[in-house]
């Protein structure tokens, strides 16, 4: 069921952001960092740890024009791969939340939400 649900919201995101592609060559960033408009309906949340999921959640939000937050733990993973997937695991079979830095403002205020995470 897990794996179907990451396959669904995997098309949807690549749909997503198939659909509101711009092709409007004139129209170029060059910031790494979009900006946060507060007229935007839309927002993107992710979680990153190597950088794949951010690198995707940034183009998403110059591509729509959408808002951005990144979830980040109060109480930051390792660098060490081996040691991250034995936490995660110990996690997951916790059914562990762990608590995060930081919330989104007025999150009602959002029509979309993408949510990335890595999988």
């Amino acid at each position: 069921m897990k794996k179907l649900f990451s396959l669904a919201l995997t098309f949807m995101m690549f749909f997503g952001l198939v659909a509101c592609a711009n092709n409007d060559s004139e129209e170029n960033s060059t910031s790494s960092e979009p900006e946060a408009t507060m007229d935007s309906e839309a927002l993107i949340v992710y979680f990153s740890w190597s950088g794949n999921t951010e690198s995707v959640a940034n183009e998403i939000a110059h591509q729509t024009g959408a808002d951005i937050f990144e979830i980040i733990p109060e109480e930051s993973y390792t660098d060490d791969y081996d040691a991250l997937l034995d936490i995660a695991q110990e996690e997951q079979a916790n059914n562990a939340r762990p608590e995060i830095a930081e919330t989104v403002e007025d999150f009602e205020q959002y029509d979309v939400v993408y949510l990335g995470y890595p999988n």
